[in-house]
């Protein structure tokens, strides 16, 4: 009796190491040397044209062999021993037979990718050196040794150009592809004006992102397509991944900050200085009487986008500060320590966004220009000098 008993676990646990294991419908997967056909789970299937089949392991690779499109799917094993036809394929499975989709791009798509204008990658495209527009090939100019640029900016010039020839077209839709195409025409035009009017690089970085321009001497901002234009006294500026308002004197400057994305998104900050308009017009704010006062008697300087106070500012200890580095009775390390001081409240930044944070942010600098007085004054009472 024992023989059979054994006869029996061998033979079930050869059973359990099929069923266990790989399933047997996995392992009928043919391919033809060709990669014309493939068999699988009782069924066969001719490859599209342009199109091949490869196996690669257990799964079913439909490759493309088109010059120019590039996609490779995989098709898995189901559990019913059949291939699983992805539904968002290139291809659809109909009588035995793989047919491709209807071509996703447009005739002047089509005709872009034929003439190697356009380069199809995955779900998308870039662009080549090939494609005709004026402003594309006027930027591939102006990167050339011959260009009459200076030579670093034939280097932006082909800075630019590699970021723009890394930019995505989305190829999921016409519509897309087709928007996408003419925002990037927008976004080379602008480019190729960028760096032929010596804009930064990364002011050009920013155009690229947000398809925004400075124009008209700085009277006028397009960000995707919408224009806002600025009153007399102002003017728009750009720097790095923002743009400025400005004051059209130079007594100003306040930067105005993209969202992040990548299609123009900003909000007007609050400002003390100019206000937007229902119409698109940015105009000058009335000034407060402080800020004003100040600016006109130097009292506070602006740099950049942001104010200092100066070294005539009315604050009481400020000034005993300034008169001890210029004081010789003053022992050197006394007056070396005020200069340390005066030096670090004048760094304080003044930011503006309304007269409240003005008023606010100045009110925080006075105090911390008490606290570097009355430091110095203890530091004066502790010398022999001081006590006398």
């Amino acid at each position: 009796m024992r023989t059979p008993t054994l006869l029996a676990m061998t033979l079930l646990a050869g059973c359990a190491h099929f069923a266990s294991g790989e399933p047997a419908a996995a392992r009928t997967l043919a391919v033809s040397d060709d990669g014309g056909t493939a068999a699988a789970g009782g069924e066969q299937w001719t490859a599209p044209e342009d199109a091949a089949f490869y196996q690669r392991g257990n799964v079913l690779h439909v490759v493309s062999t088109a010059p120019g499109r590039t996609w490779d799917v995989a098709v898995p094993i189901g559990d019913d021993g059949r291939l699983a036809w992805p539904p968002d394929a290139p291809f659809e499975p109909s009588g035995g037979a793989l047919r491709l989709r209807g071509a996703r791009a447009a005739p002047e798509v089509e005709a872009l990718i034929a003439s190697g204008q356009l380069h199809p990658h995955d779900d998308h495209y870039h662009l080549t050196h090939r494609f005709q527009d004026p402003d594309w090939q006027a930027l591939y100019r102006a990167r050339a040794d011959g260009s009459p640029l200076p030579p670093l900016r034939r280097q932006v010039a082909a800075t630019i150009l590699a970021l723009l020839l890394d930019e995505r077209i989305p190829g999921v839709t016409p519509e897309a592809t087709d928007q996408a195409l003419r925002r990037m025409v927008s976004v080379i035009g602008k480019a190729r004006r960028a760096v032929e009017g010596d804009v930064g690089a990364r002011a050009i970085e920013a155009i690229i992102t947000h398809d925004f321009e400075i124009r008209d001497g700085g009277r006028t901002v397009e960000i995707e397509g919408k224009a806002f234009h600025a009153a007399d006294s102002i003017r728009f500026e750009y720097c790095a991944a923002h743009f400025h308002v400005a004051d059209a004197g130079g007594r100003w400057a306040q930067p105005v900050e993209f969202d992040g994305g990548r299609n123009g998104v900003f909000a007007w900050p609050g400002s003390i200085f100019f206000e937007p308009r229902p119409d698109g017009t940015v105009v000058e704010r009335p000034p407060t009487t402080r800020w004003r006062r100040l600016v006109d008697a130097g009292q506070i300087r602006f740099t950049r986008d942001h104010w200092h106070v100066t070294e005539t500012y009315p604050n009481r200890r400020l000034r005993h500060l300034l008169e001890t580095i210029q004081d010789v009775k003053v022992a050197e390390p006394l007056r070396d320590k005020a200069r340390a001081l005066a030096l670090d409240v004048m760094r304080l930044r003044l930011d503006v966004g309304s007269d409240a944070e003005f008023e606010a942010r100045l009110d925080g600098i006075d105090q911390a220009i008490d606290r570097a007085g009355a430091e110095l004054e203890q530091e004066v009472r502790g010398t022999p000098a001081g006590r006398r």
